[in-house]
């Protein structure tokens, strides 16, 4: 029974300590607990306090900022608002120049059409008596031009005539001429022979040049008279034709004399030396 007390006893005491150990605990524990709120409610008002100033600070910035960007804003417009006034200024006085400058060419484009129309009139009453003139001119032209053709026709008639009448009588008189020429020719050609020496042939060649000469010189004075007559056919036909403006004619036959065919002898043999190797003396 003792043992049992004894165990008993020293339970309770066991248990008593633990109880004071608890309760010593449990104090710490609240007074930890305690401490702990302290500290947090501490703690959340500093952050409070620090957040609401952050926040104020935010909030001052944001309406800096803000003011700020109203005032750029405001600027901004009011430049926009000059500008537009400017350049409706500087549109309505360019419309303004345009309008007058319009205004001017109408009326110079006006003045100078009417300048246009009045020289246009004039050059064409100038070109009027111009024409006039020149029509007239060209009537009196014509009738002049005719009655030139008129006298033409006429002198040319007569002119034809007195053409004819020399011809005739040139051709009447060639034969005897040709004759004459012959005769000379031939009293020549003795003298010829014996005058003048020869380089190549014998004296029967010399005599036939001498022949050959005053055949060729009789020919040469018949065929000028042909010719002379077909220049004279020629020439009346294109007065007849009126192919030209104007005809001269002038009727000068040249009589032919011993002396004027003897010259164009001496310049044929002349000629006929050059030819066969005979040497003539000049005079």
């Amino acid at each position: 029974m003792k043992k049992q007390l004894r165990c008993t006893e020293n339970g309770a005491e066991v248990n008593t300590s633990r109880q004071e150990e608890i309760d010593k605990l449990r104090a710490e524990h609240e007074a930890m607990v305690l401490n702990l709120k302290f500290e947090h409610a501490m703690e959340i008002r500093n952050m409070h306090i620090y957040y609401e100033s952050r926040i104020g600070e935010l909030q001052i910035q944001h309406g800096m900022m803000v003011n700020d960007i109203y005032r750029d804003y405001d600027m901004f417009v009011d430049h926009l608002r000059s500008l537009n006034y400017n350049q409706g200024i500087r549109q309505e006085a360019a419309l303004k120049s345009m309008r007058e400058l319009k205004d001017q060419m109408r009326k110079d484009h006006f003045q100078e059409v009417q300048c246009m129309r009045l020289k246009y009139d004039n050059l064409v009453k100038e070109h009027k008596i111009e024409i006039n003139g020149i029509v007239e001119e060209n009537k009196l032209i014509c009738a002049e031009y005719e009655s030139i053709i008129r006298n033409m026709r006429d002198e040319t008639k007569v002119l034809k005539e007195n053409i004819n009448i020399s011809t005739n009588y040139y051709l009447t008189n060639n034969d005897a001429i040709i004759e004459n020429l012959r005769n000379v020719y031939n009293s020549s050609s003795l003298e010829l022979s014996s005058t003048y020496p020869k380089q190549n042939g014998t004296e029967v060649e010399g005599l036939q040049l001498v022949e050959e000469a005053t055949i060729i010189a009789a020919q040469l004075q018949t065929t000028d008279g042909h010719e002379y007559s077909d220049a004279v056919t020629t020439t009346s036909t294109i007065a007849d034709d009126d192919a030209v403006d104007m005809v001269k004619s002038q009727d000068t036959m040249l009589q032919t004399t011993v002396e004027d065919c003897q010259k164009l002898f001496y310049d044929t043999a002349q000629k006929l030396s050059l030819l066969h190797g005979y040497v003539f003396p000049k005079e």
